[in-house]
């Protein structure tokens, strides 16, 4: 049996967490069975910086955009015309209806392109939504990566659950491996702070990841450790810079844009806690790669993150800046409390492999298949 794992962008300037779970997913699942898999993009300008060089890709013919829109609204060509016959295509994220003669599986992360398509361009924005109904008529099986992400396929869908499969991430096993404190002081360093005297934000810089609640914490808090906002800007990003110069915040707000995946881990490494605001995740990578590290998370109680990080994180209403101002305040006063909330993550992420993951998967692909 031969399975294509269809991505639609390997070389993003910033990569998200969802070409984190397709670079993770696809070495796990060739590693498990390498003749079985291959990895096929759409064509790009340029080769992926980041994705590592010893997973063999597929790229089909460009230019991109008409190939896509083609899919979107002709419906074909089948992707079967470029990468030939296979015995099933699983679409990693539905960025856009991908055409096929073989089975299909699609990865439902989120349904914010129905949701809140607001957050994202109009084409985005129509082209996500056209995948994910395409996912609910046409997809032989759905996996989807947290319970909260199936019961809203569920409902605003109306997929049958049974036609749904649940797969959590993994963490790589580079977040389970402590950073030497000389690579952690020279990481810091360079932007400007000092390992221990941080709170670390990751993620997009944009409306739905509410980072303005985490400003308005940090004014309710007064004097204290720095904020680091690590992570390109998206939409809304000029409300988050408006209300750091409202409030007056520059000096205690260290806005550093996109870091490079060798920097992220030391700055996760040395942060006094990670703090995860956003108001939706279909999974929650970060905060759980922050756990691994042994890193005390802070994080919202909206969508998947209780479901995903348990009780190893510290779990807030999401748009209340006095807890989360409290929260700051707590874990930079009371080194015990930090000390169990960093071990109570660390064992709790340990139970998320990228083999664990491959393995349901290929479950999945195996239960399709099989009729």
């Amino acid at each position: 049996m031969t399975v294509a794992l269809y991505v639609s962008q390997l070389a993003p300037a910033g990569p998200t967490g969802i070409h984190r779970y397709a670079t993770e997913i696809a070495r796990a699942l060739i590693s498990l069975d390498p003749d079985r898999y291959r990895m096929v993009t759409s064509a790009e300008d340029a080769p992926p910086i980041w994705f590592p060089h010893d997973i063999p890709v597929t790229r089909l013919p460009g230019p991109r955009r008409v190939l896509h829109l083609s899919w979107y609204l002709a419906h074909r060509p089948p992707i079967e015309r470029f990468i030939g016959t296979t015995d099933l295509v699983h679409v990693l994220s539905p960025t856009f209806p991908v055409p096929s003669r073989a089975p299909i599986v699609y990865t439902i992360h989120d349904l914010q392109h129905i949701d809140d398509a607001s957050a994202f361009r109009r084409r985005e924005a129509r082209l996500g939504a056209a995948a994910l109904r395409d996912a609910a008529r046409r997809a032989r099986r759905i996996i989807t990566v947290s319970e909260a992400v199936a019961e809203r396929t569920v409902a605003l869908l109306g997929v049958d659950r049974a036609r749904i499969s649940v797969v959590h991430h993994g963490i790589g096993e580079r977040f389970h491996v402590p950073a030497p404190d000389g690579v952690v002081g020279d990481v810091t360093s360079r932007y400007g702070v000092e390992a221990g005297r941080y709170l670390l934000y990751v993620g997009k810089v944009e409306d739905r990841k509410n980072v303005t609640t985490l400003v308005r914490a940090i004014a309710k808090r007064g004097p204290g450790v720095r904020l680091v906002v690590t992570g390109p800007p998206g939409f809304g990003a000029g409300n988050v810079t408006a209300e750091i110069e409202r409030l007056g915040l520059s000096a205690q707000i260290v806005l550093t844009g996109h870091v490079p995946d060798a920097d992220l881990l030391p700055l996760m490494a040395g942060a006094l806690a990670l703090v995860h605001p956003s108001e939706f995740e279909g999974f929650g990578f970060t905060p759980l790669e922050a756990m691994a590290l042994g890193t005390p998370a802070i994080a919202s109680r909206a969508g998947s993150l209780p479901e995903v990080l348990g009780d190893g994180a510290l779990l807030l209403e999401p748009r209340d800046a006095n807890a989360w101002a409290d929260a700051m305040s707590r874990v930079e006063r009371d080194a015990a409390f930090a000390r169990d909330l960093g071990e109570r993550g660390r064992r709790h992420a340990s139970r998320f492999t990228w083999e664990r993951a491959a393995k349901e998967t290929a479950a999945v692909h195996d239960e399709v298949t099989s009729g």
